[in-house]
Order: C-alpha cells, then structure tokens, then sequence
C-alpha cells in the first residue's frame, strides 16, 4: 500500500499578507463621508480644514518622515512618534493624557503564496473626537473595519472608539484563521504520524517542528494581546465609552479562547512527536529482531558444517595422519601431524584470550 503523500501547511487566501514597500494611501473618514488622498499634505490640509464632529484618517505606507510630520501636527511627543515609526513595537496601550490614548497592535498574515508568516504594526492614536491610524503597508483588519462602517454607518464616520474596537476586532478574526489553520496541521500530522514509514522521518520531523514553532509565536502573540486589551480595559478614562469597554471585553474573550486553542494544539504536537519516535523505535526494534533472526539461521548452518570443516582440514594436512594407507614408504611415527595439532591448539587459546581480553567472549 502506497504511504499518502504530505501536504504542505495551509495557507488561506484571507491570510496573504502585502509584501512591504507598498504605494502611499491615505483615507479619510468624516461627518461628509468617505475621502482618499494620496499625499500626508494634503491629509493635514483635511485635518486642518474644518472642524469635524467625528474624524478618522488611516495612512498607509507612510515613511519616518511623513510619520514625523503628522506627530507633530496633531501635537503628539517625541517618544511616541519614535514608536510609530518603528515596526518592532510590543502590543501595548498607553493612556498619554485625558484625550490622548496610543495603542499599538501588530497583525500576522501570510506572503502571498508562502508560509512565511509576517508581522505589521498597527498605530493607533485615539482623541476625544479622531483617531488616527499608521500601518507600513495594506492589513486585512483594515478591510473588517471598512466592511462594518459600510454595513453599519454607511461609510460615515461614528465614535472613533468604534473604529479602535473594529480594528482589534480585525486583528483577532484574523487571529482566529491562524489557529484555525494551526490546529488542522496538528490534526493532518496526527493522521500521518501512524501511517508514514521511517524513509519519511526527515519530512515529517520538519512538519511537527514547524507546527511546534509556529504554535508557540502564536501563544506569545496572543498573550501579549491579552495584556494590551488588559492595560487597556484598565485605564479610567473617557475616551472609551462603557459600549465600547463591553465590545472589547467580548475581544478579550476571544483571546482568551484562542490562547486555550494554542496551549492544546501545543500539547497535541509535543505528544506526536514522542509517538512518532516511538514508532520509529518500534519498526527499529523490529527491523533489529529480523536481523537477529537470520543471524541465527546462519549460526545454525555454521555449526552444521564447522566440525566437518573442522575433520576435513585436519585430514586433508599434507602429512602423514592416523588411517593414512598407500603410504608405506614415508617416516614412521606422527610428528608433523602431532606438531600441526599442538600449534592448533596453542593458536586457538591465544585467540581467545585475546578476544576476551577485548571483551569480545
């Protein structure tokens, strides 16, 4: 029976992440509705504009420049901007003053068409009145917030804390498709793991190390989300409404659930690779009997046939042996047969001694 042939790890299409350096977009939302701008200029001209009752404007592919220069408009610290320039920036929420909340959140998604899992930072500046948004390139969350606002408030702008929630909301749902896809390689190589013969050993061991390591980065991610959401939950101050504080408790339970999910995949992938090395032990063990087997037949044989070597050697000397006939004309008297004999004998003991010294007998 052929052995099933191993799948590589799934990978979904709503997984796929941009690669880095992607075009400049700038959106805004406000009380006229939906407005796209291609320059952090003219974003701060917007801003700068007109007095908006609610505002969000989400800039995507900025560089540490153009970052720079929106921190300071808004008025925001040095520290802060350095932050969001930066795109190694721990989960973390920080209440800066009464109107001021920064939240940084990073989202995991695949390359298109790898198994290369990458990590975005989400910037997010929450005011009494706008929040503002800074990734480096495109993020799916981004997409789960535009699809509510469109389904909802018919894309106008509503409370910026809204547009924080659905941004976690986002990053969470996209969470929940990572584990989802974690935990069928654990259920995929549990299938395997019993089937596969050891010429598969080097392929499966890579499959449950990478599900191992990528089980565990996504436990540290959550986790760390969970503190954010904590910190966050925590913090007594306005700018979240009690509406908002009950939407993101749900989020922190979907976190919670997600982390539980890790923990037992975890498990799960730890006993495979114990079972799996136990059946590789087991097929050793029996190749090992088989051979200890046939060894034995061989042992056998050899004892059949040893003392007949044995008699035939000794009869077959040229020299005369006891029974010999047809040879009346040589010596009398067995000297080199007795000789031969003694030396056989002196030899054999020697060898022996020898390999018992080695421990060999």
């Amino acid at each position: 029976m052929d052995s099933p042939t191993l799948i590589s790890f799934p990978t979904s299409p709503d997984l796929a992440h941009p690669k880095p350096g992607s075009q400049k977009k700038i959106i805004a939302f406000s009380d006229e509705g939906k407005v796209e701008m291609h320059t952090v200029a003219d974003s701060l001209d917007f801003l700068n504009a007109k007095q908006f009752k609610y505002l969000w404007i989400d800039f995507q592919g900025v560089d540490d420049i153009d970052i720079t220069e929106i921190g300071k408009n808004i008025g925001i610290d040095a520290l802060t901007i350095e932050d969001c320039c930066s795109n190694f920036t721990r989960d973390k929420s920080e209440l800066l003053s009464n109107n001021l909340l920064f939240v940084v959140s990073n989202e995991n998604g695949y390359d298109e068409n790898s198994n290369i899992l990458r990590s975005t930072n989400i910037n997010l500046l929450l005011f009494s009145h706008m929040i503002i948004t800074i990734h480096s390139g495109p993020v799916g969350s981004l997409k789960h917030v535009l699809h509510m606002l469109e389904s909802r408030y018919n894309n106008q702008v509503c409370h910026p804390d809204f547009i924080l929630y659905a941004y976690l909301d986002g990053i969470i749902d996209l969470y929940m498709l990572l584990v989802q896809q974690v935990e069928l390689e654990s259920r995929t190589l549990d299938d395997l793991v019993l089937t596969l013969s050891s010429n598969e050993l080097n392929e499966i061991m890579l499959r449950i190390d990478f599900a191992a390591r990528r089980t565990v980065e996504l436990c540290e991610n959550l986790l760390s989300k969970k503190d954010m959401l904590a910190a966050m939950l925590g913090d007594d101050t306005p700018l979240l409404s009690k509406v908002t504080k009950r939407f993101l408790r749900n989020v922190v339970d979907h976190v919670i659930r997600l982390n539980q999910k890790m923990k037992l995949t975890k498990e799960v992938i730890h006993s495979l690779n114990a079972t799996y090395m136990t059946k590789i032990s087991v097929e050793m063990a029996m190749v090992s009997n088989d051979i200890n087997i046939t060894m034995r037949r061989f042992t056998a044989y050899r004892a059949v046939f040893l003392p007949l070597t044995l008699l035939s050697g000794i009869f077959g000397m040229n020299v005369k042996v006891p029974g010999m006939v047809g040879f009346e004309d040589s010596p009398p008297g067995y000297g080199w047969f007795i000789g031969l004999i003694v030396f056989m004998i002196i030899f054999a003991f020697i060898v022996a001694f020898w390999f018992h010294k080695k421990k060999w007998l």
